[in-house]
């Protein structure tokens, strides 16, 4: 922790979660919008600039805030993880966290008055799964959105109203799809493009955030809490993704098949997709058989030569999540050895590290490293990936093999890429307004648990 300011003892604290809304965009749009209730509080707060550690994927970047501790901790890297106990790829938001989380360390400290939370949209219904195509398709988006704001603070004002509380954690994680779909719609600094329209209707979001922020606020004042406002990241333009799977090939790291092979993978991919189709009938039921509607073979992923494959990339948009082909991870006897497990993770880093545009020569990957150095464990104990790739700003990963066997590959459904840098607004007795700070992600939970302190609150790093 660096620069942040000392926050006296209190007794409640509201804590406001934005998914993506960073200072670069979230400041000056507060001056140059009718969003006074934001303005007021930037007003009267201490801002700070929030560092956090790649891989800049939204799941890893939540548990981070949410634990007090890096990746390397709790162990989420992406939406999705491979289970190699169940040989399955499944999501990350049912996987345990090997420590306290801040609403559970709250809650563990004073049950009478423990934390409440509320977060605006499940994971399961995102509202912008792809770019609009036309006008009535954004105007559908902006006015789904809205209402799921509207819907989480109503919640939370009715969980005030009917609970005490020590920490109301209120998450509106909406809009880190919009953001990922409409960034240049924003019309602030780099994020500008489109027409007044289109920007227009997009800045409507926005200002119902405004609005459920001013209700908000005056729960808080009526509570006497200290208010936290953190967004976990920011966003900067999108350039290209990288496929990995393709990269691997090249650098005969990975085989794909041939032949009865190949046609035994194209009967796995027609058996899961009738999977799919027949788990519709679940959804439409209301039966959710964990795991099932997400949980996916990594055999019926990749049309993958598993008799000559050292490593393979799975899944993950924000890193290259690469798994080496062991026995005990894959069933497969290639990397019987120590020795081939340490060459083949060699040279999978010095692939990602020597990977170069085709066009500009530039790096692809900002880092390669192994989860084992990087993280002190064990992968395989923890369920990691051997090496991570983090690509350049501006860069997705993308693991289906290519058609055409293309190394980069536009996609015009992007805007946007998460970044590095989130913006945190503390507005607590003694906290001087207007200072500019600089902070951790992995900060924030133990700074909220120390402004709880008073209350007998336990922190909650292990």
């Amino acid at each position: 922790m660096d620069q942040l300011p000392s926050i006296a003892a209190t007794d409640r604290v509201l804590l406001v979660e934005l998914g993506g809304t960073s200072y670069d965009v979230l400041v000056p749009m507060a001056a140059s919008l009718p969003m006074r209730n934001l303005g007021r509080l930037i007003d009267s707060s201490a801002l700070v600039r929030l560092r956090c550690d790649a891989p800049y994927n939204a799941s890893a970047l939540w548990a981070t805030l949410e634990t007090g501790v890096g990746p390397g901790v709790h162990g989420i890297l992406d939406d999705y993880y491979f289970d190699h106990h169940r040989r399955r790829i499944v999501p990350s938001h049912g996987r345990r966290l090997p420590c306290p989380t801040l609403a559970e360390s709250v809650t563990a400290a004073d049950t009478q008055s423990p934390a409440r939370r509320m977060i605006d949209t499940p994971p399961a219904a995102p509202i912008w799964r792809e770019k609009p195509a036309d006008f009535e398709q954004l105007a559908d988006g902006i006015a789904r959105t809205k209402a799921a704001l509207r819907h989480a603070a109503g919640t939370a004002e009715e969980i005030d109203r009917t609970s005490d509380w020590r920490l109301l954690e209120v998450r509106f994680a909406v809009f880190d799809s919009l953001l990922r779909r409409l960034w240049n719609l924003l019309g602030v600094g780099e994020a500008t493009g489109g027409n007044r329209q289109w920007v227009a209707k997009t800045r409507e979001a926005f200002q119902t955030l405004d609005d459920c922020l001013g209700g908000l606020l005056e729960l808080a004042s009526r509570r006497g809490a200290a208010v936290v406002l953190v967004s976990p990241f920011g966003f900067g333009p999108f350039r290209e993704k990288i496929t990995a799977t393709e990269l691997l090939c090249r650098r005969n790291l990975l085989h794909t098949s041939t032949g009865v092979a190949r046609i035994g993978y194209r009967l796995s991919r027609f058996r899961k997709k009738g999977t799919w189709r027949s788990l519709g009938a679940f959804r439409r039921a209301k039966v959710q058989p964990a795991d099932r509607e997400t949980s996916i073979s990594p055999f019926s992923l990749l049309p993958v030569d598993w008799r000559r494959t050292r490593a393979v990339s799975l899944h993950g948009q924000s890193a290259a999540l690469v798994y080496l082909n062991t026995p005990k991870r894959f069933g497969n006897r290639v990397l019987t050895t120590a020795t081939q497990r340490r060459q083949a993770a060699a040279d999978v880093v010095e692939a990602l590290r020597d990977a170069r545009h085709p066009a500009t020569d530039e790096p692809l990957f900002a880092d390669a490293y192994l989860a084992e150095e990087r993280f002190g464990c064990d992968p395989f104990e923890r369920r990691l990936p051997e090496v991570i790739g983090i690509p350049a700003l501006g860069f997705q990963v993308r693991h289906r093999l290519d058609r055409n066997r293309k190394l980069i590959r536009r996609d015009a459904s992007l805007a946007a890429v998460r970044s590095g840098e989130g913006l945190l607004v503390i507005h607590a007795p003694g906290v001087g307004t207007g200072q500019f700070h600089r902070a951790d992600l992995a900060d924030v939970a133990p700074m909220v648990l120390g402004m709880l302190r008073a209350v007998g609150v336990a922190g909650v790093r292990p």
